[in-house]
């Protein structure tokens, strides 16, 4: 923190509560809700060290949250500096979109559009940004606009699933259905989905098995309480995958095909990070797998 902001009212953490209905949908409740906005009004550069991350880093992820925080030349330096060293840049403006419908807080909205290569959005805040009910045509509205980098915009249907539409090289829709779970908190859903798509997006994986991730990453997040540390869980995406893809097998050839290049992506990026790990969440499912009901039968 600069030395000019300790001490004051911004040299403290935010306190948010999060409130979660019956049906497991959450709201957030906290002074960002009230402004003035940027809250850190009082930073205007970024510190070394955040540089060289940023100059460093694959992909580069935030949301409308952050102009709660940031001043808007700050967060498009960000997004230079990362851009420029060859990052993704990713953007979903979650709830934040219902707030920024004009002025400094519309053109903060449409400028990090514009410098994403991809951009997610609920149904609800696709409409909220684009004017547009139909998700299909909210997605083509938004790889459409003038000056636009965006090569991916995804649109989250909820209980439909997912909606992906790619701009090149040639424009194609993607939709893939949601994975029946017993939600519990849908806290950080949205933040895990997104996660799935940077790893697709950065590593030039398969749009439609990339989708089916993200939705897979989404359930297990919601089956849980919580974020942070809660949030999914391999060993449950992999549950997950594996139980789809045992029911497609009898329904579908190319769902079959698609599951099976999700849990590709999926085996492929456990063994890079930490091949221990990659090990242990395997041998958990194949013990599961072996005391399931299909599997004795």
């Amino acid at each position: 923190m600069p030395p000019s902001l300790q001490g004051s009212d911004l040299d403290k953490t935010l306190l948010c509560f999060v409130l979660v209905d019956p049906h497991g949908k959450h709201a957030f409740c906290s002074q960002y809700d009230f402004g003035p906005w940027p809250l850190l009004a009082g930073v205007s550069t970024l510190p070394g060290p955040v540089t060289q991350v940023l100059q460093s880093t694959a992909a580069v992820f935030t949301n409308g949250f952050v102009f709660d925080e940031l001043p808007l030349e700050l967060v498009k330096t960000a997004i230079h500096t990362a851009s420029s060293s060859g990052a993704a840049i990713l953007f979903d403006p979650g709830p934040r979109a219902f707030t920024m419908k004009s002025g400094s807080r519309r053109l903060a909205l449409d400028t990090l559009m514009n410098l994403s290569d991809v951009v997610l959005m609920t149904e609800e805040e696709a409409v909220e940004v684009t004017g547009l009910r139909d998700p299909q045509a909210a997605a083509v509205a938004v790889l459409s606009r003038p000056g636009a980098k965006t090569e991916w915009c995804v649109v989250k249907l909820g209980a439909q699933g997912a909606l992906l539409v790619t701009k090149s090289p040639q424009q194609q829709v993607y939709h893939a259905g949601a994975f029946q779970v017993e939600v519990k908190d849908t806290v950080g859903c949205g933040d895990s989905f997104a996660a799935a798509i940077v790893l697709g997006y950065t590593r030039t994986h398969d749009v439609h098995a990339t989708l089916l991730l993200a939705n897979a990453v989404g359930a297990a997040t919601a089956m849980g309480r919580g974020a942070g540390t809660n949030v999914a869980n391999a060993s449950t995406v992999l549950s997950l995958l594996n139980r789809a893809r045992s029911s497609a097998s009898l329904e579908s050839a190319s769902q079959a095909h698609d599951l099976d290049n999700a849990l590709h992506i999926l085996h492929d990026s456990l063994s890079s990070v930490d091949h221990n790990l990659y090990s242990s969440v395997v041998s958990k499912q194949q013990r599961e797998q072996r005391r399931s009901p299909a599997h004795a039968a």
